[in-house]
């Protein structure tokens, strides 16, 4: 489950569900008891899902930790970020 709040934290989340790996539930967009109650319950729901779906949700995970590790996982990450910084990028 992921509550994204600012910066680049939406549109990670709206990947992380387009993979099928993660809910996200979006920022109260109001303040005071009722909108802590509603975000609340919302982080309820969204855990039972998870627990309803939970095979589902960790097939999906298996498949992406595959398919970072078909890429070359941190070590090829490790690389490619400090070429970009020998390559002044």
């Amino acid at each position: 489950i992921v509550c994204p709040t600012f910066s680049d934290q939406p549109v990670n989340a709206a990947k992380l569900v387009k993979l099928k790996v993660a809910l996200s539930i979006a920022r109260p967009t109001t303040s005071g008891p009722l909108a802590v109650e509603a975000y609340r319950a919302e982080v309820a729901k969204s855990v039972s899902s998870i627990i309803d779906q939970q095979e589902e949700f960790a097939a999906a995970a298996l498949e992406l930790k595959r398919e970072i590790a078909r890429g070359g996982g941190e070590e090829a990450a490790e690389e490619i970020i400090l070429q970009a910084i020998k390559d002044g990028v």
